[in-house]
């Protein structure tokens, strides 16, 4: 993250610091306790026909079992707001543009960005009418059940508000929430794990820098080096060859941007990853969700196997005639949108494909808020919009849009107007019911039929059932680019680049039953050819090869297995840090090193690299990872991509990634040092003339030069790197001087736990994402097994600052790898629950 991105982060978020200097004090004075369980309730509600039983276990865990399922999703969302209101308020916020009203004005260009692409509250309300009518229904359902708890919360302080909207907190007024909020709030979700791209500025920036260095002719080499289209290298989930897309120079005239365009054009870049940062706070964490799904050929039961591990939420079981589905559900979606029902089970991680678009258009050179296009003039639609400002006055906000979008970026000086296109626009609603049709569906040929039909935002959704059926499809509307453009570069806006379509199913990957007998899915590339545009660029190094040879090892895979995969794969930190790789892929070039060099701190930093497993343990629980190469090697990476780019294309190795969840910088190195032996060899000598062995020297060298001052004349061999640490609350991350994998490293829990004492502020990073999960398809005795981290299924502290007693019971099973289990066996339910709530028709 840019500098300037990280202070557009931290200044927003500084408002939350006040909970610790109240929460000091409290815990200082008083004792924090936990509030009591009611083992039985009651609730009578309007909303419902028939009675709802909702049973919680010992986890607090709602198993909801309803009559008809509209009832069901009412309770759903009764249920969600029991146990994270604050988090369904922050997302609202955080998809309305509204967070700067409560944090201040370090989070106003966030709400700026957020407003620029978001829906108009009478689009919302279209969107919501047009849904299918029993996605509506059950939509609004949840809206309903979730009023209904905050109804309570209004009129029972004291006992039912979170204590973040306390006058001593936050502040925040609670209300009763439109189903344009919670819609708003279900699109920013879907927004943040279902669309990337949009980075054609920055490669603009990057192109228009290469040639002002090198001419137009080298710049176009380095451009198509840098910024590949496809690597054949990167690992695929599907073998089935995608169509290449046929990429040509646009037909317009790349006008390089204006000097007063390029400092926009940063401060937009590091507003949007600003903006995803900030979604951290309110419980999205960036990515990492990744699957394995075992064949009955493959699996040590017979049964298929499903592990997951991806963003935080709670865990929720649903039962109505219609459905039975139990998993994880992200708020303020008050359903799960993966888990498993008694007979199959479906999962997801996030496409990363290429689903936004830049187009230039011509403006009016006497009123910029015209554009050209098909041969005419148009005037932009406009919409102002007013923005609350904690401690200061409001601000309005004029947003811009043509045909194409919103408008992102005016270069007065050239009379061009940036809009961004999004391929997800104004199909979130659908999404919403096709999500919702999905907890229906009871085997894999019912998932097959239904994945070629839906709306889905862009994702790889898997499954599988008890007759030991597996498969894969990747999801998403894909847009369908006018022949020859470079899908890396601002598109004409003119009328004469526009997308011809959406990619048809026929060209979508997918996989049913592989003779391999496993599927492995890791926000990777679907299936070779895949055009990378100017989304994630996928390599070599992905952080794929390790899960895939875990499974490649093991001809018979177990669930204890599978618990062991993770620990493996936490610690190679590759859910956090996606730069880092296998120092195997390297090997040959240390080992070529240290036989040249006559250097010996070279010869032992190499070897001490070559020795290092690629991962990060503390076996002797020291305080310090074992290995030294891990020190070395981390060291070693970007000091290696300096020494072979910096002096031919400054940072943008670097700074390219920074717009994006997946980077491409290790592969990119890979590729150099392989030469001609890379599946995709660069087209120009990075090296200047010197041989590879001279290069990585080079590189060695600078690595201990960068080292030795942190490690103060100790030996090589005793640089070992301390452990890093998870902080629980961004607001606690200040300036401690613990070690972090990335600086903002987070669990996403945003909420009071860590500033009343419930939960530590830090804890050792075990390399994990959030929610886990395991699971054996069969119909006998079914459940899963899985575990969140800080904030547990509930993040609810009352007025009186005490809190639920699930604010903290799953983040040491989390950091352990222990798991608890959740059952879908009604008597395993109801015989051992800790609480009932029976809501009644009025």
């Amino acid at each position: 993250m840019s500098t300037r991105a990280r202070k557009i982060t931290v200044s927003g978020l500084i408002g939350l610091i006040a909970l610790t200097i109240i929460g000091a004090a409290y815990i200082y004075f008083f004792k924090l306790g936990y509030i009591p369980i009611e083992k039985h309730r009651t609730l009578t509600s309007s909303a419902v026909s028939k009675k709802v039983e909702i049973y919680r276990d010992h986890h607090g865990v709602p198993h909801i079992y309803g009559q008809t399922t509209r009832d069901v999703m009412f309770a759903a969302g009764y249920t969600m707001a029991e146990d994270r209101l604050f988090q369904i308020e922050m997302s609202i916020r955080a998809g309305t543009g509204r967070m700067a009203e409560i944090l201040g004005k370090g989070l106003l260009a966030r709400d700026k960005h957020e407003l620029l692409h978001s829906y108009t509250t009478a689009e919302l309300t279209e969107m919501i009418e047009a849904m299918p009518a029993n996605g509506k229904e059950a939509f609004l359902a949840t809206v309903d059940g979730i009023n209904t708890y905050v109804a309570e919360a209004i009129a029972n302080p004291a006992e039912k508000l979170p204590i973040e909207f306390s006058d001593l907190v936050l502040g925040i007024e609670l209300k009763k929430y439109t189903q344009e909020d919670l819609m708003a709030g279900a699109v920013m979700v879907l927004r943040h794990f279902g669309a990337s791209g949009g980075t054609e500025l920055s490669n603009k920036a990057f192109f228009d820098d290469m040639v002002k260095r090198h001419g137009t002719k080298t710049a176009m080499v380095i451009f198509d080096d840098i910024l590949p289209l496809t690597d054949p290298d990167a690992y695929t989930t599907s073998l089935d060859q995608m169509q290449a897309q046929v990429v040509a120079p646009s037909s317009h005239d790349y006008a390089a941007l204006s000097d007063s365009a390029l400092k926009k054009s940063r401060t937009y870049r590091d507003t949007q990853i600003a903006s995803k940062q900030a979604l951290v706070s309110v419980g999205l964490t960036l990515g990492a969700s990744r699957t394995i799904l075992v064949g009955p050929e493959r699996s040590a039961t017979g049964n298929p196997l499903m592990m997951q591990a991806t963003a935080d939420g709670g865990d929720m079981h649903l039962v109505s005639p219609e459905i039975n589905f139990a998993g994880l559900f992200v708020p303020p979606i008050a359903m799960p949108i993966m888990g498993r029902s008694p007979t199959a089970g479906m999962l997801i991680t996030t496409g990363e494909r290429d689903t936004r678009d830049v187009f230039s258009v011509k403006t009016d050179p006497e009123n910029k808020h015209r554009y050209f296009y098909k041969g005419d003039w148009h005037d932009m639609e406009s919409r102002t919009e007013t923005i609350k400002v904690a401690g200061q006055e409001d601000t309005e906000y004029v947003i811009y849009r043509t045909v194409h979008g919103p408008v992102i970026l005016w270069d007065d000086e050239t009379n061009i107007a940036y809009t961004q296109r999004w391929a997800i626009w104004g199909q979130e609603a659908n999404i919403w019911a096709s999500a919702f049709d999905s907890l229906k569906v009871k085997d894999a040929d019912g998932y097959a039929a239904q994945l070629e039909q839906i709306s889905a935002s862009n994702s790889n959704i898997s499954y599988a059932d008890v007759t030991g059926s597996i498969g894969f499809r990747h999801m998403g509307d894909i847009p369908l680019r006018a022949h020859g453009i470079d899908p890396r570069l601002p598109a004409n806006g003119d009328g004469s680049e526009d997308w011809q379509g959406i990619v048809s199913d026929e060209q979508t990957p997918k996989l049913r039953d592989p003779e391999k007998g496993y599927i492995f899915i890791w926000n990777n590339s679907p299936a070779p050819g895949t055009v990378f545009g100017d989304g994630s660029r996928w390599g070599k190094t992905f952080r794929t090869h390790l899960p895939v040879s875990l499974i490649e090892e093991k001809e018979k895979i177990s669930i204890e297995d599978l618990k062991s995969f993770n620990k493996l794969i936490g610690a190679s930190f590759y859910s956090i840090d996606l730069t880092l790789t296998s120092p195997r892929f390297f090997d040959a070039f240390f080992q070529e090193a240290a036989e040249k060099t006559n250097d010996p701190k070279v010869k032992e930093a190499a070897t001490l690299i070559m020795a290092w497993d690629g991962l990060m343990t503390d076996k002797d629980n020291d305080g310090s990872y074992d290995a030294v190469g891990l020190t070395l090697f981390r060291k070693w990476l970007p000091t290696a991509l300096e020494t072979v780019f910096d002096d031919d294309i400054g940072t943008w190795w670097k700074d390219l990634d920074d717009d994006l969840y997946i980077p491409y910088q290790t592969s990119l190195l890979v590729r150099a040092l392989e030469g001609d032996d890379a599946g995709l060899p660069l087209k120009r000598d990075y090296f200047n003339g010197q041989d590879r062995a001279s290069v990585v020297i080079e590189s060695l060298q600078r690595t201990i030069e960068a080292l030795e001052p942190e490690f103060k004349g100790r030996d090589i061999a005793d640089w070992h790197q301390p452990v890093f640490w998870q902080f629980l609350n961004f607001t606690d991350i200040g300036d401690s001087d613990k070690p972090r994998m990335k600086r903002y490293r987070s669990t996403t829990y945003s909420g009071a736990g860590t500033t009343f004492g419930y939960l530590p502020k830090a804890i050792v990073d075990n390399g994990m994402p959030a929610w886990t999960a395991i699971m054996e398809i069969t119909d006998e005795n079914p459940h899963y097994l899985s575990s969140i981290p800080s904030g547990g299924q509930s993040w609810f502290i009352n007025q009186d600052w005490k809190a639920s007693p699930h604010i903290k019971d799953q983040y040491d099973k989390h950091a352990n790898f222990n798991y608890k289990t959740v059952s879908l066996d009604k008597k395993t339910v109801q015989s051992d629950y800790e609480a009932r709530l029976v809501i009644h028709p009025k």
